[in-house]
């Protein structure tokens, strides 16, 4: 489905991740870079699943999508990339109790004893922060609202017969409209060639509006961010 020049190279997969990082989560307040660094590693694990899947369309490093077709293919890809980017993952939650647990051995190194008690008394602090923040990072899109459109698009996919194919977690640099014009254009003309409707989940009204101006069009009553579209003739 996803055309062969928005498929994105690996090296591309960490910045794209960025991208929806901070698309996606609240990275504001004291701790924002933090949460943005966490909320970094949530979707890096989901952006290697859906490359591995062949479901990861990406235009440049300025917008990213996922799409997926109806039934979903090639699961077992996706289940090898996410335990080949384990250690990647387990590096970073474990790098601040690492790090703790240097300068607390470095501090006793150089006798002083009480910062490395303190030192030391922290690490497990610093092994716990990391899950919290990644937690926090995703609670975005735990919201009521998001979950109610993610059920209601599921409850409304089982009673269609057309094919389809999904799109969510459109993601794009707030200052780069173009790139979400350009990518959803391109995978609108390959689902034309291939006959297919596309339902979209969006993440925000932006992102819904973005949808609207580009054909698509809101199905369910209550639910402004899950929009369709039906294939078009191709010529």
């Amino acid at each position: 489905m996803i055309p062969a020049d928005l498929v994105p190279p690996w090296r591309h997969i960490p910045p794209l991740a960025w991208l929806a990082a901070g698309a996606f989560t609240i990275s504001r307040g004291p701790l924002g870079r933090a949460v943005l660094a966490a909320g970094w590693l949530v979707y890096l694990g989901v952006f290697i699943r859906a490359k591995a899947q062949r479901q990861l369309a990406a235009w440049h490093r300025s917008a990213v999508l996922i799409v997926s077709e109806r039934p979903a293919q090639a699961r077992w890809r996706g289940h090898l990339a996410v335990v080949a980017s384990m250690p990647i993952m387990v590096l970073g939650l474990l790098l601040p109790y690492i790090l703790m647990t240097v300068a607390a051995a470095a501090a006793n190194a150089a006798g002083a004893y009480a910062a490395g008690r303190v030192l030391a008394d922290l690490a497990p602090v610093a092994l716990v922060a990391p899950l919290a923040l990644m937690v926090i990072s995703v609670l975005p899109a735990l919201r009521l609202p998001m979950l109610r459109d993610t059920a209601a698009a599921r409850h409304w996919i089982k009673d269609q017969q057309e094919p389809l194919v999904v799109a969510n977690t459109l993601a794009a640099a707030p200052t780069d409209r173009h790139a979400v014009t350009v990518l959803v254009r391109r995978l609108r003309r390959e689902a034309d060639a291939r006959q297919l409707a596309i339902l979209a989940l969006a993440g925000n009204d932006c992102l819904a509006e973005d949808y609207r101006q580009l054909g698509f069009q809101q199905i369910l009553p209550g639910h402004p961010r899950v929009l369709h579209r039906t294939p078009r003739a191709s010529r």
